[in-house]
């Protein structure tokens, strides 16, 4: 928990300088939802202890040119709603995927997905959604 900590007070200092939000990023616990289940509540809720700022944590899968192997969807992103964090934030960048558990989600925590598109070769389709839209809908 000493990293926490140390997070913690990185945070006041940001809003002490003035800061209107601190967006935490976490590919931790995604990456390792075992072993995030165990302890990465306790460490994000130890990092937001006494932050009366608005906070977000991100979670993301890594890069995508990087990460070959997917899974299909965020295997922590509900657990989020127990945490002290204000908002949400995810990326997309997975073609495939499945944004079901956003309703797992309480209405308290705004939740912001942000959208990558690849560049190809081929023209663009109409709209710049694509199918995705309709997997996620908002």
């Amino acid at each position: 928990m000493d990293y926490a900590a140390a997070v913690n007070e990185e945070i006041k200092d940001l809003f002490a300088a003035g800061a209107d939000i601190v967006q935490i990023d976490e590919p931790y616990m995604q990456a390792r939802p075992e072993k995030a289940r165990r302890y990465g509540l306790t460490a994000l809720n130890r990092a937001l202890d006494g932050i009366s700022g608005m906070t977000a944590v991100h979670l993301c899968f890594g890069y995508a040119a990087i990460i070959h192997e997917r899974p299909a969807g965020y295997s922590f992103l509900p657990e989020l709603g127990d945490s002290r964090v204000q908002q949400i934030s995810i990326e997309t960048a997975q073609s495939s995927l499945d944004c079901s558990v956003l309703a797992k989600i309480p209405a308290s925590k705004s939740s912001w997905v942000s959208w990558t598109f690849r560049r190809t070769k081929s023209k663009p389709p109409k709209s710049s959604l694509g199918g995705y839209a309709a997997r996620c809908p908002m």
